[in-house]
């Protein structure tokens, strides 16, 4: 990346944040580490569903020692997608980070990635490669994504081809395929960059880590039947018979789970 590049004064940033019910020290690290970024001319809107009454205690610490915290509490359950989406139609800047409250961002993330959008036009949406980490903030793992091109046109045809948390993406470009699909309680993200390519924008992960990702081994009950809806009806992205093959390997997975469930 060229160093010299100037990052415009009036730009500007908004991290969308949802909160659960994540351990406030998970929660403290990830916030500190957005507050340490060395591009500080960004907001972040923390979409908060969660019951833990030390993590709103602390959120609102926070909200009164820094101004460019939001708090949004929903009147009603929107979950994850619902809460993004909520998120973006409140933004009102050109660029969108998304994050997750048990991550940790590296420190100069924010300004790599806007940067890199800055300087590459065509390009809708940026993700980077990332550090898996533990309960004790170890890297246990280190996990990479194809660049661009037909590599990651491929790895999507099998693979989710951006970390979540890891990107930041145009917000004009993203309300262009209707944001997120709120009907979906998982695969949101996968739906979000296949609806995203199929309409023609591009897609591009930094080949650096800018991420600390936190190990989750909990996974929504429902997840395979989401992405096998998400897979089948963003069809005839991929060639024809990978893709078939792929929804039929999907499908013997949500047998095998049913049967195990059944059984």
């Amino acid at each position: 990346m060229n160093k010299s590049f100037k990052v415009k004064k009036n730009s500007q940033i908004t991290v969308l944040l949802p909160i659960h019910n994540e351990k406030k020290e998970f929660l403290k690290d990830s916030i500190e580490s957005l507050i340490n970024q060395s591009y500080d001319n960004w907001k972040c809107l923390i979409i908060y569903e969660g019951k833990k009454k030390e993590n709103i205690v602390f959120i609102n610490k926070i909200l009164k020692k820094d101004k460019r915290f939001k708090l949004i509490i929903p009147n009603q359950k929107l979950g994850l997608a619902g809460s993004l989406n909520l998120g973006l139609s409140l933004s009102d800047t050109e660029y969108i980070a998304r994050f997750d409250s048990d991550d940790i961002m590296l420190k100069d993330r924010l300004k790599i990635q806007l940067q890199f959008l800055e300087k590459n036009k065509s390009i809708s949406v940026v993700g980077s490669n990332l550090y898996v980490i533990n309960e004790k903030n170890e890297k246990i793992k280190f996990r990479k994504y194809p660049k661009q091109g037909r590599k990651l046109f491929f790895y999507f045809s099998y693979r989710c081809g951006l970390a979540h948390p890891s990107t930041m993406f145009r917000l004009e470009a993203v309300q262009k395929v209707g944001m997120y699909n709120p009907e979906l309680t998982g695969a949101e993200d996968l739906d979000l960059w296949l609806r995203l390519l199929k309409n023609g924008f591009a897609i591009y992960n930094i080949q650096e880590p800018l991420l600390l990702y936190r190990q989750n081994f909990s996974r929504s009950t429902n997840h395979w039947s989401n992405v096998y809806k998400v897979r089948k009806e963003n069809s005839n992205i991929f060639i024809i018979f990978p893709e078939k093959l792929i929804l039929l390997c999907i499908k013997l997975i949500l047998l095998i789970r049913k049967f195990k469930i059944d059984f």
